[in-house]
């Protein structure tokens, strides 16, 4: 099945999905409200799942030109103790690539194939019967209606299709850095400290991605520019590295936040992206997630003779998995948000065993392991 697609959005969710439509025979215009595509941020884990799909599709030496390659994943303690490390490989690789270099990268490949990308063009209103509204006034109609707008997309409620949509109690800073000698090797690490979580992953053989997470109730923790001297008392052993930070510029503060909708779907309009499973990124999982929801939807409607079907479809193949990768993502963010300070030693165990047990592992990062390749 081919036809004409509205998209709502200029992101990861919007454009890979543009691209693949596109790529199909689809008549594709993706509308981005702002007046370039852009995006804003440091770093971005790309798992094996995402990778896959980036490279079966033939894009992924243009997303990933200049990604690092990460070998092995460490957790350790506010004194440097380990208390996890993971090879990764095979089902387990991850790479770590600039925001900018996915979104513009996404988009070269979607005006490649042949989708119409818009920008200056706000949509103010969706119908499920195949119309989308723009602000300007005209009514554009399509086959299919794709919402990929993020978390705080006004359109999955023009749907009525939320259930929960909510700012959770952490939230992160991220900004990119100059690399350095200590971040020599291609390596991910994260130091815990009570409630609070730092970590660095090379993104580029120049550049550095730092994360700094923390309740959005800790007011030393979010401030911006970033309390040096705060973190360091949580985090000693990582002076040299917090030292760079004060010349940092370019830093984002958000919250983590969660979504949860009755269905992905009504009529002809879906939702991909945050706008249908928003989760913390404490699996990493974000963009993959959203990756293999497009990947999936794709596949579906090339199978099916109509839209809401193809739909109906989509979810029923894909929606566990991202349910899955949002629940132990909430677990595992838990650990800092909710876990007791005094029984910090019962958390060390539990995230050295999580390291520790394969199948453990595997429950958790279900979406890594997933080849959605394969119906």
């Amino acid at each position: 099945m081919r036809g004409s697609a509205e998209i709502v959005g200029g992101g990861i969710g919007g454009l890979f999905t543009g691209y693949m439509l596109a790529k199909q025979g689809w008549r594709v215009r993706i509308n981005e409200r702002h007046s370039q595509i852009r995006e804003i941020g440091a770093g971005l884990y790309m798992k094996n799942n995402a990778v896959t799909l980036l490279e079966h599709v033939g894009i992924a030496d243009i997303v990933l030109k200049r990604a690092v390659c990460l070998r092995r994943a460490e957790i350790r303690d506010h004194k440097d103790r380990l208390l996890q490390r993971r090879v990764l490989a095979g089902s387990t690789r991850a790479f770590n690539v600039p925001r900018s270099d996915v979104v513009l990268g996404l988009a070269e490949a979607a005006r490649s194939a042949g989708a119409s990308v818009v920008t200056d063009a706000a949509v103010a209103r969706v119908d499920p019967k195949g119309l989308v509204v723009l602000g300007t006034g005209e009514v554009r109609a399509a086959d299919l209606i794709v919402v990929a707008s993020g978390f705080n997309s006004d359109f999955r409620d023009q749907l009525g299709l939320t259930v929960i949509a909510r700012e959770l109690a952490n939230g992160a800073t991220r900004m990119l850095v100059e690399r350095t000698d200590f971040e020599a090797e291609d390596i991910t690490r994260e130091w815990w400290s009570g409630r609070r979580r730092i970590g660095l992953a090379p993104t580029t053989p120049d550049l550095t991605n730092v994360y700094m997470s923390c309740p959005q109730s800790d007011r030393a923790g979010v401030a911006l520019p970033t309390d040096i001297e705060s973190w360091g008392r949580s985090f000693p052993m990582l002076h040299p590295v917090l030292e760079k930070l004060r010349e940092a510029t370019g830093a984002t503060r958000y919250p983590y936040t969660y979504v949860r909708c009755s269905r992905w779907s009504k009529g002809r309009a879906a939702l991909v992206g945050d706008a249908a499973h928003s989760m913390p990124p404490t699996l990493g999982q974000g963009a993959g997630c959203t990756l293999m929801n497009a990947y999936v939807l794709n596949e579906e409607l090339s199978r099916a003779n109509d839209v809401p079907s193809a739909l109906s479809a989509w979810e029923r193949r894909i929606r566990h998995v991202i349910d899955e990768t949002q629940k132990w993502g909430l677990r595992y963010d838990a650990l800092t948000s909710n876990w007791p300070l005094w029984l910090s030693g019962v958390r060390h165990a539990v995230i050295w065993s999580f390291g520790r047990f394969r199948p453990l592992n595997v429950r958790m990062r279900i979406a890594d392991h997933v080849d959605v390749r394969v119906a």
